[in-house]
């Protein structure tokens, strides 16, 4: 049995696959420990001709192919974890890539730790710009969080995170098979599930890049951004039955950013979505408070019903494309 199994799932992305395949070559950790298993959701460029090269190269690299596109991660994700076979769980993104010391770190910290997960920061690159990002002070090295009783890491993304295997069996924790907001839905489901999680929040483990074409985060046609409603609502019902409504307010103030982003960049009926959100933030039973300037506004209008106004008001700032705004906030996490 490996030690970790980390699952890519994979569709037209033949520009960047190498870049988070080898990724995984140049691990510190030793290459015969780790499971790579690659799904293919159906690519029509070169990826899979990638995929067989590696398959072929190295034996511990694994490919699966579909027969029909899925038009997300979550089943490619879902197949994968049938698959895999190791200790614990690890996901990666193929137009990103890890640290080459990220398996190992996080390896060694969930053996010493003894806990369902463990969580690292992440290096957002973007073509002008690097940063690192923090969730916690810069001068906290390390948390161990109670999962019965603490709050959850608002940045929900499953890929910075190393998984126990087994207790991801145990609860039956599985990707929603949606087209978006699936981590969001997972991640909150397994943090509520857990005794304990390690964040590591001065180590940058994962290399989001930010580019724009392969994002499939702000992705924003209809089935996207019906689909982030939908596991907003279905979290909600997660969190509810777990007895946590502290989780509500703090988590869906900081998760409404990257589903705005999504609608601002929608060309259908905006006012249509914004009542839907004003439903969804009414069963909360308390208002969002968002911290962007123009999100506050927004929210405002909504909560007020002007939804024709908010519309308007959302088809200005999509003017404004290429402002901070959408600069910082182009990949949900």
């Amino acid at each position: 049995m490996y030690e970790i199994s980390i699952i890519i799932p994979i569709f037209n992305v033949d520009n960047y696959l190498r870049r988070a395949l080898n990724s995984i070559l140049n691990q510190t950790m030793d290459l015969d420990d780790i499971e790579v298993i690659m799904v293919d959701d159906c690519s029509t460029d070169n990826s899979k001709n990638i995929i067989k090269e590696y398959a072929d190269k190295y034996f511990n690299f694994i490919a699966i192919y579909h027969d029909v596109n899925s038009g997300g991660a979550a089943r490619p994700r879902n197949t994968g974890l049938k698959k895999a076979s190791g200790k614990y769980i690890m996901f990666l993104d193929p137009d990103d890539e890890y640290a080459e010391d990220m398996c190992e770190t996080l390896f060694n910290k969930i053996e010493e730790k003894n806990v369902e997960l463990v969580k690292c920061n992440h290096q957002m690159i973007g073509t002008n710009f690097s940063r690192l990002d923090y969730h916690y002070d810069k001068n906290i090295e390390e948390l161990e969080l109670d999962c019965s009783k603490d709050l959850p890491c608002d940045k929900v993304s499953v890929c910075n995170v190393i998984h126990n295997h087994q207790f991801l069996k145990n609860n039956n924790l599985y990707f929603e098979e949606l087209p978006s907001g699936e981590d969001i839905l997972f991640s909150i489901t397994e943090f509520l599930n857990a005794k304990k999680m390690i964040y590591l929040n001065n180590y940058h483990g994962y290399k989001y890049h930010t580019n724009e074409e392969t994002s499939h985060s702000m992705k924003s046609n209809e089935k996207n951004i019906e689909s982030a409603l939908c596991s907003f609502i279905k979290t909600k019902e997660v969190i509810e039955s777990k007895n946590r409504p502290d989780i509500l307010y703090h988590l869906f103030s900081k998760r409404s950013v990257p589903f705005f982003l999504r609608l601002l960049n929608y060309n259908g009926d905006k006012k249509k979505y914004l009542k839907k959100f004003y439903e969804f933030e009414k069963s909360l039973n308390v208002e969002l408070n968002m911290e962007q300037t123009w999100l506050k506004i927004l929210n405002k209008l909504i909560m007020k019903k002007q939804f024709t106004i908010a519309s308007y008001y959302m088809n200005f700032l999509n003017m404004l494309r290429n402002s901070p705004i959408l600069t910082l906030y182009r990949k949900s996490l």
